[in-house]
């Protein structure tokens, strides 16, 4: 049961450029969102013992209802990547609880992005085990974002710097410490006057982009990298294919080069903050287009999502 406390709640507050409603939650209970902190010395800030989700909360066809989708989807996934680290799960349901009140308490009737992450909170050292947890939800209003309407696209470096493999640690892994080097290729590409930057492998084959998946178009087909390819399994990157299966468009998950996105007809990244991003170039050159699948996948994307069940899951 959520506690009430002396914050007002549903007024947006900004931190920064980011505004977050005044309403957070720890463990299950409303606390202000200035007072959402964790220890400098603690294992989540010292040995980046800390895992997160971002769930993406819609506005309903009926124009007043949020729903947010695919929650208990990301929840399994946060549990698997708290499994890997050797942290404890908390309750899926209590969050789903918890999610719920926090959008009524902030009389939330905007798109809207939710923030799921779980820190281990014990002072410790590197042998010391994370048993416990802070497990703290926040929302910030979210809506499209500017390039969903861009028709020229992003441009994208596609990086130097490989994404390490599962031999060094688990890419499928939703932790902090899986960001800093796609964090660092970002700002290399920014600094080289690129929108955005697609990793690779250490064996040269493309991966993902820092906080999105990558997608190919060549010859009406839709390519996407493996699994194995040092990626995150994205939710949205799942129900694109899905879409994809069923309207028809074939897809095939495979090896990848550079050259492959040289020669697309069409590319995007999906992720659950940027949903369905349309790239226009790598390395300053530009697709051969048209674009003719995208806006395809895109339609069927936000109609799904505005028309929701009750829980927000969609098989």
């Amino acid at each position: 049961m959520i506690l009430q406390n002396r914050h007002s709640g549903g007024r947006a507050t900004g931190m920064g450029k980011v505004p977050y409603f005044s309403w957070a939650a720890r463990n299950g209970k409303l606390i202000g969102f200035e007072e959402l902190t964790v220890h400098s010395v603690c294992l989540s800030m010292r040995y980046a013992l800390s895992a997160f989700e971002g769930v993406r909360g819609y506005v309903q066809v009926d124009g007043k209802t949020v729903r947010f989708f695919a929650l208990r989807e990301h929840l399994r996934r946060l549990a698997a990547t708290l499994e890997i680290i050797r942290v404890p799960a908390p309750s899926p349901e209590s969050i789903v609880e918890t999610a719920e009140e926090l959008a009524r308490v902030n009389n939330v009737r905007e798109d809207c992005y939710l923030r799921i992450s779980v820190n281990a909170i014990s002072l410790g050292t590197l042998k010391d085990g994370g048993n416990e947890i802070a497990c703290d939800l926040v929302l910030q209003p979210m809506g499209r974002k500017p390039w969903a309407a861009d028709t020229q696209g992003l441009s994208l470096a596609i990086g130097k710097r490989a994404k390490p493999g599962d031999n060094i640690f688990p890419q499928r892994a939703k932790v902090i410490s899986n960001y800093a080097g796609p964090r660092l290729a970002y700002l290399e590409a920014k600094d080289a006057s690129y929108d955005d930057v697609v990793m690779v492998t250490e064996q040269g084959f493309l991966s993902e982009g820092p906080t999105a998946n990558l997608f190919l178009v060549q010859k009406g087909r839709i390519m996407t990298p493996r699994c194995s390819d040092a990626i995150l399994l994205g939710v949205t990157r799942r129900h694109v294919l899905k879409l994809c299966r069923g309207m028809g468009i074939s897809f095939e998950e495979a090896a990848l080069l550079p050259e492959d996105a040289y020669g697309a007809e069409e590319a995007f990244l999906t992720g659950t903050g940027l949903e369905l991003a349309p790239i226009g170039a790598f390395d300053g050159k530009t697709l051969r287009g048209p674009r003719n699948i995208l806006p395809k996948i895109q339609d069927a994307y936000f109609s799904m999502v505005r028309n929701l069940p009750a829980d927000g899951e969609v098989p």
